[in-house]
C-alpha cells in the first residue's frame, strides 16, 4: 500500500484516524506528513459526503468526482475515480473504511493493471477476523476474497470462479438465488445461523458450517447494482456451544420433570422464574400464571404468613430454607408439603439463584398427627383409668380399715361387706372390659353362634341396665317388632352390645330424660335403634365416636364414668356378627341415635336356642372336702372362709409342697389352685396332685389373674377342669360348687364338671 502509485488511504476507529501512502502527497500537498493519525474530516473535510455510504456498510464506486486539493501552495479542483468499501471490526460491525483514488484528468492506466492493483489493495484486509468477498455480474464471479473466506470454503483461491462453483444448495436454501435477488432488488440480505457445506480440505469430507452473513449490493452513482459485497462470520463453534448448552438445559429440564418432586427456582431476590412440570401437574395452574411472587397465593391462608416470614429471613441471610406447610392441590384440597431451598453461588460466593423443592408429605403428616392424637388419647385414658380404679379402691380401703378396728356390730360388718363386694364387682367389670376390648379388637374372640331371639336379648339387656335407668329417672319407650326376630349370634356378646349402647344413652342424658328403643325387621336384616334426648355430639366427636378411649366432654367430677371403650367394643362385636353400627347427632344438646343392623335368620330356619339353666338356684346337697392353695395369705383365707360358709370342709395351704402333703392326708374332692405359686407353678402342682393315689378323679379348678384364652388352654392342658378369673365371683363359685355337689350326690366319687 505505501509503495503504490495509486493514492490509497485507510480511516479506522471511532474518529476515523487517517493512514495514507506517499501517492497521496500530490493530493494533500504539505498536509501529507501532518495528516497521518489525524481524523479524516479534519484533514479532508469534503470527504465526509463521499465516505458515508461505506460507513453504513455499502461499497461505492464513483467516477469523475471533484475534490478540492492544495498543490504548490494553491487550491485547485480535480476529478477523481473514487472507490470505497467498509471494513468490519472483530464484533462484525463497521469499524472503518478503505479508499482508492485515481485522478481522471491524468492518463488512466490500462484496465487490467488497474483491476489487479485494486485486488492487491484489498488484500490488506485479509487479516480481518470476518470473511469478506466481492462477486460481480454476470454469474456472480469472485473478484475478491480474503483469507478468512478462503478458510471457510476450503480453497486456496476463488477469484475468477463463480459463486455456484464454490457454494451449494444446502437444506433447501439456494444461496445463488439469494444473490440473484440482491442483484434484482438492490436490497441487502442478512442471514443468521445459516447452514453451508464446503469441502474444507482436498481429501476431506464435505463439512457443514453455520454462518452469520450479509449480501450487500454494490451500486454505481446511478443506483445500478454492479456487484455484491459478502461479509460475515463463521459461528459454527459458537452455535455448537449454544446447542450443547441447550441440550444440557433440556436434559436437566427433562430430569427435573421426571422426578416425583416439585422443583422450582428463583432469582436472588426470591422472584420465581422456573417450575418443573410436577408443579403444574400438582397445583393444576397454567404455565406462567404464578411467576414472580404470585405463587404464594397457593399456600394455605393459615400458613402463608409463617412461610413468607421464613422465606424472607432466608433471602436476607442466605440460610437454607426448610418448612412444612399446606399447598393447594389441583383437587382443591390443601395438602401438606415439605418445602426446601438451597442457594447457588458463583466463584466469589455471591448468590446467583435459589433452587427449591416441595415434597408431598400429606400421608406422613396425617399419620404423625394420628400418632400424636393416639398418644394424647393414651394419656387421657390412663388418667381416666387411674380415676376409675381409685373410686372403688377408696371405699374398699376405708371398709377394710373400719373392719380392722373390731368395733362394729354384725349389721355394720354386713354393711361394709356389701360395700367391699359391690366395689370389687365394679373393679372386676372395669378390668374385664379392658381385657374384653383387647381380645375383640385383636380378633381373639370366638363367638358361640346359635339362633337367638333379638327380643330376648333386648329383655336381658334392659334387666341389666334397669338400676341405672331408674337411678336417673329416665322414661324408656320400647317398640319391638311383632315379627320373628332371630339372628345367628352369640347371646352374651349381643347382650353386651345392647347394654353398652343403652348405658351410654342413659349416662349422657340429664336426669328425667327420654330413651327410645326401636326394633325393626325387614326381609334380610334386623335393626335396633336407640335414641336419646341427651347432650348430643359434635361433628368432630362423631368422626371418632367408635375409636378406643373416646369420650365426650369430660368434667372434673367424671360423673358419667367409664373408660371410653364401650362403643369401640360395640363396633367390633357388631362387625364380628356381620352387621353395621352408626352414630348420628344433630349437634350438642340435640341428643344422639345409635343404629345397629344385624343379618336376620330366614323365617323358615329352625330355632336352635338352648337356654342355660340357672345353676345358682341349685343348693349344695352334700359337703365336699376342698383344698385351697394360694401364696397370698389373705386371698387364700378369704376364699377358704367363703367356701366354708357354703357348707364345705376347707383345707387352706400357702405353699405347693404343703399342699401336696395335705392332699395325701385328706384326699380332697376338689382343689382351688392359684397358678402363680412359689417354687412350683399351679400347672405343675395340678400334675403332681393327679399322681397321688385317689386323686385321679378329683375336680381341679384354677383361680388366677391369668385369664387370657391361652391361659385357659394351658390350664386345661395341665389337667384342670375349670378356670376362674380373679377376683372370683362368689355367686358363680357357689353355683359351680352346687353343680359339682349335685353330681357327687349321684356318684360314689365327685364327677368332673368341665368348664
Amino acid at each position: 500500500m505505501l509503495r503504490s502509485r495509486t493514492p490509497v488511504f485507510v480511516a479506522w476507529g471511532p474518529e476515523l484516524c487517517l493512514l495514507c501512502n506517499d501517492a497521496c502527497l500530490n493530493l494533500l500537498g504539505q498536509k501529507h506528513t501532518a495528516a497521518l493519525g489525524r481524523p479524516l474530516y479534519e484533514v479532508w473535510p469534503d470527504m465526509e459526503r463521499l465516505v458515508k455510504p461505506a460507513l453504513s456498510g455499502q461499497a461505492v464506486d464513483l467516477e469523475c468526482t471533484p475534490l478540492l486539493l492544495r498543490r504548490n501552495g494553491a487550491d485547485e479542483t480535480a476529478c477523481f475515480s473514487f472507490s470505497s468499501a467498509p471494513v468490519d471490526g472483530p464484533d462484525g460491525t463497521v469499524a472503518g473504511l478503505y479508499c482508492a483514488l485515481a485522478q481522471a484528468t491524468a492518463k488512466a492506466p490500462p484496465e487490467k493493471p488497474r483491476r489487479s492493483e485494486t485486488q492487491w489493495l484489498y488484500s490488506m484486509f485479509e487479516q480481518a477476523p470476518s470473511f469478506m468477498a466481492v462477486v460481480r455480474e454476470p454469474g456472480h464471479v469472485y473478484e475478491l476474497a480474503n483469507s478468512a473466506y478462503l478458510r471457510l470454503v476450503g480453497r486456496d483461491e476463488v477469484v475468477g470462479k463463480t459463486f455456484r462453483e464454490i457454494g451449494r444448495k444446502v437444506e433447501g436454501q439456494d444461496y445463488g438465488a439469494l444473490l440473484d435477488e440482491v442483484y434484482a432488488t438492490g436490497k441487502p440480505f442478512i442471514g443468521t445461523r445459516m447452514p453451508v457445506i464446503f469441502l474444507r480440505h482436498a481429501k476431506g469430507q464435505p463439512e457443514r458450517r453455520l454462518i452469520d452473513f450479509i449480501f450487500q449490493p454494490i451500486t454505481s452513482p446511478e443506483g445500478v447494482v454492479s456487484g455484491v459485497f459478502i461479509e460475515g462470520n463463521d459461528i459454527t463453534e459458537h452455535a455448537r456451544a449454544d446447542d450443547q448448552l441447550r441440550q444440557t438445559v433440556f436434559k436437566y429440564h427433562t430430569i427435573a420433570n421426571a422426578i416425583p418432586q416439585i422443583v422450582w427456582g428463583t432469582q436472588p431476590d426470591g422472584f420465581l422464574d422456573y417450575c418443573n412440570q410436577q408443579w403444574y401437574d400438582y397445583t393444576g395452574v397454567a404455565h406462567g400464571t404464578i411467576d414472580g411472587r404470585a405463587w404464594t397465593a397457593l399456600f394455605h391462608p393459615e400458613d402463608r404468613a409463617q412461610v413468607m416470614k421464613k422465606w424472607r429471613h432466608c433471602l436476607a441471610t442466605g440460610e437454607s430454607y426448610e418448612i412444612e406447610h399446606r399447598l393447594r392441590h389441583h383437587s382443591g384440597q390443601y395438602r401438606w408439603v415439605l418445602g426446601r431451598a438451597r442457594t447457588v453461588r458463583d466463584a466469589q460466593g455471591v448468590i446467583v439463584r435459589w433452587i427449591g423443592t416441595c415434597t408431598d408429605i400429606h400421608e406422613q403428616k396425617l399419620a404423625q398427627q394420628g400418632l400424636q392424637h393416639a398418644d394424647r388419647l393414651k394419656d387421657e385414658f390412663l388418667a381416666m383409668l387411674a380415676h376409675e380404679l381409685r373410686n372403688p379402691l377408696a371405699p374398699i380401703a376405708t371398709a377394710a380399715d373400719l373392719l380392722s378396728r373390731g368395733t362394729l356390730d354384725q349389721a355394720g360388718v354386713w354393711q361394709l361387706s356389701e360395700v367391699i363386694s359391690r366395689q370389687a364387682r365394679h373393679m372386676t367389670r372395669l378390668i374385664d372390659d379392658l381385657l374384653d376390648v383387647s381380645r375383640v379388637t385383636r380378633g381373639q374372640v370366638k363367638l358361640d353362634r346359635q339362633p337367638v331371639d333379638l327380643k330376648s336379648i333386648a329383655t336381658e339387656a334392659l334387666e341389666q341396665i334397669r338400676p341405672l335407668l331408674e337411678a336417673k329417672a329416665h322414661h324408656l319407650d320400647i317398640q319391638l317388632s311383632p315379627e320373628p326376630t332371630q339372628v345367628m349370634g352369640d347371646r352374651l356378646r349381643l347382650v353386651q352390645v345392647l347394654v353398652n349402647v343403652l348405658g351410654n344413652a342413659i349416662r349422657y342424658t340429664p336426669n328425667g330424660g327420654r330413651i327410645d328403643l326401636r326394633m325393626l325387621a325387614d326381609d334380610g336384616h334386623l335393626t335396633l335403634r336407640v335414641r336419646d334426648n341427651g347432650i348430643g355430639m359434635s361433628s368432630e366427636l362423631l368422626d371418632v365416636a367408635f375409636e378406643l378411649f373416646t369420650q365426650g366432654e369430660r368434667s372434673s367430677d367424671r360423673s358419667q364414668g367409664g373408660l371410653g371403650i364401650g362403643l369401640a367394643l360395640v363396633r367390633s362385636l357388631v362387625q364380628l356378627h356381620g352387621g353395621t353400627v352408626k352414630m348420628q347427632s344433630d349437634g350438642m344438646g340435640m341428643g344422639s341415635e345409635v343404629t345397629v343392623v344385624l343379618p336376620r335368620l330366614p323365617q323358615e330356619a329352625q330355632q336352635r336356642c338352648v337356654d342355660a339353666g340357672d345353676a345358682s338356684s341349685r343348693p349344695a346337697r352334700h359337703s365336699l372336702r376342698i383344698l385351697v392353695v394360694d401364696d397370698n395369705v389373705d386371698a387364700a383365707r378369704l376364699l377358704g372362709m367363703l367356701v366354708e360358709l357354703l357348707g364345705h370342709e376347707v383345707f387352706v395351704q400357702f405353699h405347693p409342697a404343703d399342699a401336696i402333703e395335705c392332699a395325701r392326708q385328706v384326699l380332697p374332692h376338689l382343689c382351688l389352685l392359684d397358678i402363680g405359686l412359689p417354687d412350683m407353678d399351679g400347672y405343675t402342682l395340678a400334675r403332681q396332685l393327679r399322681l397321688i393315689p385317689g386323686m385321679q378323679t378329683a375336680v381341679l379348678a384354677a383361680v388366677t389373674g391369668y385369664s387370657q384364652p391361652k391361659d385357659k388352654q394351658a390350664a386345661f392342658a395341665a389337667g384342670f377342669n375349670f378356670h376362674f378369673a380373679k377376683p372370683i365371683d362368689s355367686s358363680q363359685l357357689e353355683a359351680w360348687l352346687a353343680q359339682v355337689t349335685e353330681q357327687a350326690s349321684r356318684q360314689s366319687q365327685p364327677a368332673i364338671a368341665h368348664a
